[in-house]
């Protein structure tokens, strides 16, 4: 969908804005019907915060703890935009709803370290949370924004429950696993086989 160079195609462009319009057509039905439902396009644009917090918070531990990341992939479906900064590749997909964090394999590395960089991505959510509870306690709101940030706060809530369900999926040959199946497996693996580490995130 991109070019080498992280151009955007314009056949990308079409479909993303197919899709926003198809979203706004549907709640515009669904209020002028009567229907009184949170505001759809709040909730997308929690997850695409929260998807952006949940990765953001994997990359701040990998910082904090030198775990050097390959690859940071926000989003999911076809490739929007692509760069390299360094040693890691930046993606953004079409579908904001998923992402991950790739470091690369490390052998003899402190567990704590690897527990954090896991943990790390529930703690950005609940970051957010913190963040919309704070502006609605020093009134930095107006009353009608309320439905705004309960949807963002929603989709907050929403991926930290996802990802602490411990479970693994396979998509086009790539398993993909929640943070909690990471991190089971991360704590169960014997102290004395630091080589496990390079299986854990591949």
């Amino acid at each position: 969908m991109t070019s080498g160079r992280g151009r955007l195609e314009s056949r990308t462009v079409l479909v993303v804005a197919t899709c926003v319009l198809v979203l706004l057509i549907c709640d515009l039905a669904a209020r002028l019907q009567g229907f009184r439902m949170p505001p759809v396009e709040w909730l997308f644009v929690g997850l695409a915060i929260g998807t952006a917090c949940h990765e953001l918070g994997h990359l701040m531990f990998a910082a904090i703890g030198s775990i050097p990341v390959r690859l940071i992939s926000i989003g999911v479906g076809p490739l929007l935009w692509r760069a390299r900064f360094g040693e890691t590749w930046l993606e953004l997909r079409v579908l904001p709803w998923s992402g991950f964090v790739a470091p690369y394999p490390l052998v003899n590395y402190r567990r704590s370290w690897w527990v954090l960089f896991v943990l790390g991505g529930v703690l950005g959510n609940v970051a957010v949370i913190c963040l919309l509870a704070e502006l609605e306690a020093v009134g930095a709101t107006r009353d009608k924004a309320g439905d705004v940030l309960g949807a963002i706060g929603f989709a907050q809530v929403l991926i930290i429950v996802v990802s602490i369900i411990p479970f693994s999926l396979t998509l086009r040959g790539v398993p993909r696993r929640t943070d909690a199946m990471l991190l089971l497996k991360l704590l169960w693996q014997p102290q004395d086989e630091p080589a496990q580490n390079r299986t854990n995130y591949q």
